[in-house]
C-alpha cells in the first residue's frame, strides 16, 4: 500500500502507512527507506535524514539510501523547507531504541495474556511462553512493545498496576492520544455504559467488540475482516471472545468499579447513542463519515479508509 501511494506522490498517506508498518517492524528496511522518502516530499527534511542514516546502518550498501542521504542534507543545509512541518521529535522517532518484537506481537499463546512481559518483562520468551506477548483488544502497545490496559487509559481498571495483566503506565505512548483528552474519555465511558443498557453487554464484551477495535487501531488495518465477518444478527456480545478475566462482570448501576472516578449514571445523550448504533453498524465510522469516504470512492472497511478520513479533515 505505501508503494502505491509513494508512487501516486501522496506523501502524507506514504508516512502515514509507513508509520504503522514500523511501529511493529522497526527493522524493516524498504518502509523505513520509503517514509524517509516521504518526510523529504513533506519537507520534514531532519526526520527523512535519520531514516536515511537508520537504512544506512543497517545496509551501509544500499545506494538509494545514500542518495536520498545526500539530497536530504543539501537540503538541510540549504535552509529551503519549511522548519515548522519537521519536528524534532518526531512521535514514532521513539521506536529506534529498541529492536523489533515482531515475535512478541505475533505470538498468541494460550490467549491469555503474559503479565510478566506487559510489566517487567517475561524471562521465557516468546518461543517458550505459553501466555500471550502480542496485542489485543483490551490493551495499547507501546514504543516498548508493552501491552497497555485500555480501561487503565479511561480510567476505569478495577485492578491495581501490580495485578493487572497489561501495563499502567502512559509514559511510552504518544503524547497526543486520546487517553490524553479528557472529553474523549468521558465519552467513550459512556458508549460502555450504553452498551450495558442497550443490550447487557459488559464492559469487557464491549471492550473485545468494536470500541476496543477503534481505541487500540485495529479497525484500521482489520476493516475489512472484522465487517466481514458480521452478519445481519450481530449485536455487541457476538463481537469477538475474550479471556476468561473478571472484567465481564456487569457495571453496578448509580457507581463506577473500583478505580474508576465515582460520578455515578451518566445523563444519556440522544446524539451519542446515535454515535453508537453507526459506528456499530459501519465498522467504527458515523453514517456521515461513511458518506465522505464514498465521494472519495473509498469502503469503510478498505485499509486504508481511516487515513482518507483523517485527510479529509486535515488530521495530518
Amino acid at each position: 500500500m505505501a508503494a502505491a501511494y509513494l508512487k501516486q506522490e501522496n506523501y502524507v498517506l506514504t508516512e502515514r502507512c509507513t508509520d504503522k508498518t514500523l511501529l511493529h517492524e522497526p527493522r524493516l528496511l524498504k518502509a523505513r527507506y520509503r517514509r524517509g522518502i516521504a518526510r523529504k516530499g513533506l519537507g520534514m527534511v531532519k526526520g527523512a535524514m535519520r531514516d536515511f542514516e537508520l537504512c544506512l546502518e543497517q545496509d551501509p550498501k544500499c545506494m538509494e539510501a545514500k542518495h536520498e542521504l545526500a539530497d536530504a542534507r543539501k537540503l538541510f543545509e540549504s535552509g529551503d523547507y519549511d522548519s515548522e512541518s519537521d519536528p524534532e521529535d518526531p512521535i514514532y522517532d521513539s521506536e529506534l531504541g529498541y529492536t523489533s518484537d515482531s515475535s512478541d506481537f505475533r505470538h498468541e499463546g494460550n490467549g491469555t495474556p503474559c503479565k510478566f512481559y506487559n510489566h517487567n518483562g517475561c524471562k521465557k520468551g516468546a518461543k517458550k511462553c505459553p501466555f500471550k506477548h502480542g496485542p489485543d483488544n483490551r490493551s495499547m502497545r507501546d514504543d516498548l512493545g508493552r501491552n497497555v490496559c485500555l480501561f487503565y487509559l479511561l480510567g476505569d481498571c478495577k485492578f491495581d498496576d501490580e495485578d493487572c495483566f497489561y501495563a499502567h503506565s502512559k509514559l511510552y505512548l504518544p503524547p497526543s492520544g486520546w487517553w490524553n483528552k479528557p472529553e474523549k474519555i468521558e465519552q467513550y465511558l459512556e458508549m460502555l455504559d450504553m452498551a450495558y443498557e442497550f443490550s447487557g453487554t459488559t464492559p469487557g464484551q464491549m471492550m473485545d467488540g468494536f470500541l476496543g477495535r477503534m481505541l487500540n487501531g485495529d479497525l484500521r488495518d482489520n476493516g475489512k475482516k472484522f465487517i466481514e465477518s458480521l452478519d445481519d444478527e450481530t449485536n455487541f456480545t457476538d463481537l469477538g471472545p475474550s479471556p476468561d478475566m473478571s472484567r465481564n462482570k456487569p457495571r453496578k448501576k448509580g457507581g463506577k468499579p473500583k478505580k474508576g472516578k465515582g460520578k455515578g449514571v451518566r445523563p444519556r445523550d440522544p446524539s451519542l447513542e446515535r454515535e453508537v448504533e453507526e459506528r456499530q453498524r459501519n465498522c467504527g465510522f458515523t453514517d456521515d463519515e461513511v458518506y465522505e469516504l464514498a465521494l472519495q470512492g473509498v469502503k469503510p472497511w478498505d485499509d486504508d479508509a481511516w487515513d482518507v478520513l483523517d485527510v479529509l479533515n486535515g488530521n495530518f
